[in-house]
């Protein structure tokens, strides 16, 4: 499928939300409440920082593999609350792929897709979404929902990419940017996260939100401190 013929794929969804199915419904139903306001301490803040590994790199025609996150609540890790997601059925023939994170079918506990996707919803919920380099990962899981007649995630986001970028160019410049010192890897060498479990999607969720928490810290220093201060 091409790219325009994804997005208006998403389009005619959006424009189905009434006749999504239920499991969305309620997941949608979360956003008739308040969410963050302007005065909201960042730090204060609820996120699920997710991460996706898949079969291979192209958004149109390769699939979740696997899927993590962790809850970061009151600027806390909230273990208890972390998923991993393996999915029934995958095929990995990408040799790119798999030099990345090593995932072969027939994992242990895997999910039949749909149940699968479920999960991701109710553990997302009406959270902040937080990953690094996240609009791959957005872009997998809406293929996944458009495939089951379901609008796009309707969650506020948030890159660490961007926010590391964002600190070091606060005149948002980025195209003074070199891309290889923004890689999970690179930010975690930076500010002295330990990469462990490095690329599986639960590792590099966990990774991403220690790495989310020392750049709020950071943010923090520059003045940065409410919700309303991220989009100046």
């Amino acid at each position: 499928m091409s790219v325009r013929k994804f997005i208006k794929s998403l389009s005619k969804t959006a424009r189905q939300g009434a006749e999504a199915p239920d499991f969305y419904k309620e997941y949608a139903l979360l956003f008739e409440e308040s969410g963050p306001q302007k005065e909201d301490l960042l730090m204060d803040l609820t996120y699920a920082v997710i991460d996706t590994e898949a079969t291979g790199l192209d958004h149109d025609v390769d699939e979740i593999v696997s899927f993590g996150g962790v809850v970061l609540r009151d600027f806390t890790i909230s273990i208890e609350e972390s998923i991993s997601i393996y999915f029934a059925g995958r095929n990995v023939t990408d040799r790119k792929a798999l030099e990345i994170h090593g995932l072969l079918p027939n994992e242990e506990n895997a999910e039949e897709e749909l149940t699968g996707l479920k999960k991701i919803l109710q553990f997302v919920g009406n959270k902040i979404l937080v990953g690094h380099f996240l609009g791959f990962d957005i872009r997998m899981i809406n293929t996944l929902l458009a495939k089951y007649q379901c609008p796009p995630l309707k969650n506020i986001v948030m890159d660490t990419s961007e926010f590391a970028k964002r600190l070091d160019f606060p005149l948002r410049n980025y195209q003074f940017a070199v891309h290889k010192q923004y890689t999970l890897d690179a930010l975690c060498a930076r500010f002295g996260v330990i990469p462990k479990a490095r690329h599986t999607a639960a590792g590099d969720a966990y990774i991403t939100a220690i790495l989310f928490q020392k750049l709020l810290y950071e943010f923090r220093n520059k003045g940065i401190l409410y919700f309303k201060d991220i989009n100046k």
